[in-house]
């Protein structure tokens, strides 16, 4: 044949680039989209768009810190304050038993106005293991998601942290 187009995606000749990042927070950074890729977390039936990029990237060593305390004791109180930004600006007091978890926020700023989450979001009870199966889903479809892109961390602390919990949290 003396004449054809063929179309090639460059992408399948090229070795794939190793995108070199701190930890698995900013990887989250560059792996999802702001602000079209995101969660919600549904607290007392309203539900908070929460994006991945941005916002589970600020909070995530809150976040795990949260859950380790939550996994070493059967009993106790937890009070964390989230790195401030307009999605998602609160601080947690946990307190739990068994598998009773209530968690109070105090509200700064958030997706919706200050009165409404004051309102309908100050406080939460769940099961305690509930809450940790919920964050496990997450974080697993965030390490699929990674894992779709070369990363190179400099740090892998966050990275195995949340493998640890993933496995422990049944």
């Amino acid at each position: 044949m003396a004449w054809d187009i063929n179309i090639v995606d460059i992408g399948e000749l090229q070795a794939p680039d190793r995108v070199q990042v701190f930890d698995f927070s900013v990887a989250l950074e560059k792996a999802f989209s702001y602000p079209d890729d995101f969660f919600v977390i549904e607290w007392n039936g309203i539900g908070l768009k929460m994006p991945f990029s941005y916002c589970l990237s600020d909070v995530l060593e809150d976040v795990l810190d949260i859950i380790e305390e939550l996994m070493k004791a059967e009993a106790g109180e937890y009070y964390t304050g989230f790195s401030p930004n307009e999605v998602f600006d609160c601080d947690w007091r946990l307190d739990w038993k068994g598998d009773r978890l209530e968690i109070s926020a105090e509200w700064r700023q958030g997706l919706l106005p200050i009165d409404e989450l004051v309102e309908h979001c100050s406080k939460c009870i769940v099961s305690k293991e509930h809450f940790l199966m919920s964050w496990r889903t997450l974080f697993e479809y965030c390490v699929k998601k990674l894992s779709e892109i070369n990363f190179d961390y400099e740090s892998n602390e966050q990275s195995l942290q949340i493998s640890r919990m993933i496995s422990n949290i049944n």
